[in-house]
Order: C-alpha cells, then structure tokens, then sequence
C-alpha cells in the first residue's frame, strides 16, 4: 500500500519542477532519523528548525470533501492496492545503511538488516510470536488441519540459503 515517493507539498512533488518526496527524504525529515543530525540536538540540517519547505499539505494526504469550507488537493495520495510486494525503498531503509555496524556486514547479511521485511521477521523472533510450524501443529492439536510448507518448498526460492542461515526453514515467521 505504501509508495515509492508522496505527493507531499507544494515544492515536493511530481509536477513539472517539483521534486518528488522520496522515503529517503520522508526519513531524513522525520523526527526519528538522527541520520544527518548533531547528536543531542533536534535540529535539521545543523540549523534549529524544520525547513519552511517541508511541512506537509495534508489536503494531499487525506479527502477532505466532506470538510466544509476545505478542498482536497487535485493531487491527493490514494494508497495502492495491498499486495505482497513491498515500495523498492522499503528494501533498503536509509537509516540502517547507513549504520556502521551493518556496512561491516557482508552483503548478504547487509540485507537482512536493512530490509523492513526481514527486520519484521527478526522482530517476530525477538519477541517470541509463534512460528508457523508451532500453529499448525495448535491447529492440528484441536482437530484443524491446514497444509504445511515442507523445509524443501521454503528452501527452494531465490532466498533458501538466506532463511536455512537464519533457521527461519526450521521456525518459519507466520
């Protein structure tokens, strides 16, 4: 659902001499990121305030025609459809790029921590949710039984090596 780049403001966009309000500036404008940011300071850029070309126009973010007196931007940003495929800028969050300890990583590793999808799956273990493995088998246990991916199936994607490295062929995220 999410988008490679925002309609954002009346400078960020994809009109003819806008620029496009990409993830890697939505982060680096984002009150999280620390990435370009002085430590111990909540300034942008070194200087002490968002700047004044940034702050969203939220008549393009959401429908507001049943606001009275407020119109929706002509180029409001809908969601796309949901599916399984996650925006290209998802697969490499600047933020974590950037981290020292990730650059030390090989490259195949470097992946893993910077992918939303794979720090989602690793956080799923962190935090102890089941595995598939584990409720297909509480399914089984109160008379359900649903189909289960034999380690051959999940290891023979692009990524088998990556998830066996991982243990995830063994203790599968749901």
């Amino acid at each position: 659902m999410v988008r490679a780049d925002y309609e954002w403001n009346r400078v960020f966009n994809s009109r003819p001499g806008g620029i496009p309000a990409t993830f890697e500036l939505l982060f680096e404008f984002s009150s999280v990121t620390g990435t370009r940011v002085p430590e111990g300071t909540n300034q942008f850029f070194g200087k002490p305030r968002l700047p004044s070309n940034w702050p969203v126009d939220w008549t393009r973010m959401y429908d507001f025609s049943d606001v009275p007196g407020v119109d929706s931007h002509p180029d409001i940003n809908f969601a796309r459809k949901l599916d399984a495929n996650l925006a290209l800028a998802l697969n490499e969050l600047p933020e974590f790029l950037q981290s020292s300890d990730v650059q030390a990583l090989d490259p195949d590793e470097q992946r893993v921590f910077v992918s939303l999808s794979a720090r989602k799956l690793l956080r799923g273990r962190l935090v102890r949710l089941p595995t598939g493995q584990q409720v297909v088998q509480a399914m089984a246990n109160v008379g359900i039984v649903v189909p289960q991916l034999t380690k051959d199936q999940l290891n023979a994607g692009p990524h088998g090596t990556l998830l066996q490295a991982h243990g995830f062929d063994e203790e599968t995220p749901l």
